[in-house]
C-alpha cells in the first residue's frame, strides 16, 4: 500500500515537471515571436516553400537517324524516367510532352520547379528508340509556355 503511494506521488511529481517544462517552452516561442518578428518571416517562408509547385517548359531539340514520332518519343522519356527513379518521381515530376514537331525535331516538355533539373538529366539517358540512335538536347528552360514557343519560333526562322 505504500509502495503505491509513493509510485503515484512519484507520477504526479513527474507529470507537473514536465507539464511545466512545455508551458515554459511554450512560452519561450510566445515571446520569441512577440519580440522577433523576422522569425515570423522565417516561418511564414517555409509555409509558402510548401506551395503548390511552379510549372516550367523544358525546349529540346531530338537528333536522329530515323523519323521518331511523338508517341514514340513520349513512351520512351516516361519509360526512362519510371525506370531511373520510379513511378512516384514520375508523378512528383508532373512530366507531360507539350509540343514535338517530327520535322524539326524540336520540342517542348512540361516539368515542375523542384524537379526540371532532374528532367533535364534524365533526358541524357534516352539513346535510341526503336533500334533508331537519337540525342535529346535541352535549349532552353521558361516559365510560361509562351515563351517556350517563342524560343521555338526563333529557333525555326
Amino acid at each position: 500500500m505504500i509502495l503505491a503511494i509513493i509510485i503515484l506521488a512519484s507520477l504526479s511529481i513527474l507529470s507537473l515537471y514536465i507539464s511545466l517544462k512545455a508551458y515554459r517552452s511554450t512560452k519561450n516561442l510566445l515571446y520569441m515571436l512577440q519580440r522577433y518578428p523576422r522569425v515570423i518571416d522565417r516561418l511564414s517562408k517555409i509555409i509558402e516553400s510548401k506551395k503548390r509547385p511552379r510549372k516550367r517548359y523544358i525546349v529540346f531539340r531530338l537528333i536522329s537517324s530515323n523519323p521518331i514520332s511523338g508517341r514514340e518519343l513520349d513512351k520512351i522519356i516516361r519509360d526512362t524516367v519510371k525506370n531511373v527513379i520510379g513511378v512516384k518521381g514520375l508523378a512528383e515530376t508532373d512530366y507531360a510532352l507539350i509540343d514535338y514537331d517530327e520535322t524539326t525535331g524540336l520540342g517542348i516538355i512540361r516539368s515542375n520547379n523542384r524537379t526540371y533539373k532532374l528532367l533535364i538529366g534524365l533526358l541524357g539517358l534516352v539513346r535510341s528508340i526503336n533500334n533508331a540512335k537519337v540525342l535529346i538536347l535541352p535549349i532552353s528552360t521558361h516559365g510560361t509556355i509562351k515563351k517556350a514557343r517563342e524560343k521555338i519560333k526563333s529557333l525555326t526562322k
